[in-house]
Parts: structure tokens; sequence; C-alpha cells
């Protein structure tokens, strides 16, 4: 498919038709966005867990194990070098939910299923940072305003 990274065999250089409708469920910037925070979750992972990297791209399916630790890497603030930030400071809920989305995004571009045990851990961190998020805004130690602000009543 057209802009979806994958290459073509050479009989099937021309796409078919629907290729192009089907490449609009996640538009440019998005897709974009999925692989930037793909690239740097491969770049920590080949040091980390080199045997989940083939070729510059996630060796799919990850393991629960490797799942956990990406979810876990994302969620703490770091410099631009990878060096995480002391104290610690740890990211909003969008920054994560839009890690589990690139996860997603690239077990669908290759045309692999997620897995019962990886969508169970999916939705249980995210359930548990939206907690941990909260619980951090209610102490002061994360600013209301992080990841997208609420619209003002001034107008």
């Amino acid at each position: 498919m057209e802009g979806t990274g994958e290459a073509r065999t050479d009989e099937s250089q021309r796409p078919e038709p629907g290729d192009e409708i089907i490449a609009l469920r996640v538009v440019s910037n998005t897709r974009k966005q999925y692989e930037t925070t793909l690239a740097r979750l491969v770049r920590w992972l080949e040091t980390e867990h080199p045997a989940s990297v083939d070729s510059g791209r996630l060796a799919l399916p990850l393991s629960v194990s490797v799942c956990k630790s990406l979810l876990n890497f994302s969620s703490v603030k770091r410099s631009r070098h990878g060096v995480e930030n002391v104290p610690r400071q740890y990211n909003s809920y969008a920054t994560i939910s839009g890690v589990q989305s690139a996860i997603k995004y690239e077990y669908t571009e290759r045309g692999m299923a997620l897995g019962s045990e990886i969508e169970t851990l999916i939705a249980e961190f995210s359930a548990g940072y939206k907690r941990k998020v909260a619980q951090l805004r209610s102490s002061g130690e994360l600013r209301i305003m992080e990841g997208k602000a609420p619209m003002s009543v001034a107008g």
C-alpha cells in the first residue's frame, strides 16, 4: 500500500482498487507521528531488548514484558538524549495514549492481530496510568495544564 512503509513485491507494484481509501484511515500527520514514536522506541529497544528489534523495526509479536517495558519507559520524561529527568517527571496521559496507538498502528500496518494478552496489558496500563496522572495532579507534582489544556471560561 502506498505510504504504509511496506515494500510491495514486483507483481503487486500498482495500488489495488481501494488501497487509497484504506490508507486514509490514518492521515499523513498522524502516520508521521506514529513512525517518529516507533523510531524512538526502537532506539531504546536496541540497547535494552535487542532481540525485540529486527532490521530497525519492532520484532512482532512483542512479548508482554517488552511491551510493559516500552510503556513504562515512555511514561517518564527524558532529555533529548534519552536521559531521565532529575527529579523524575511523568509524561501526560495523552503521551502514553499516543505510544499505545503507535504500537497498535504497527501491528495493523503489518497485518497482525494485537493478541489478547497485549490488549489486556495496554488497557490495564492505560487505566493505571490515568490514575497515576490524577494522583500526581492532585498532589501538585504534575501541572494541571499538562497535556491538552482545558477550555477557559473567559472566552
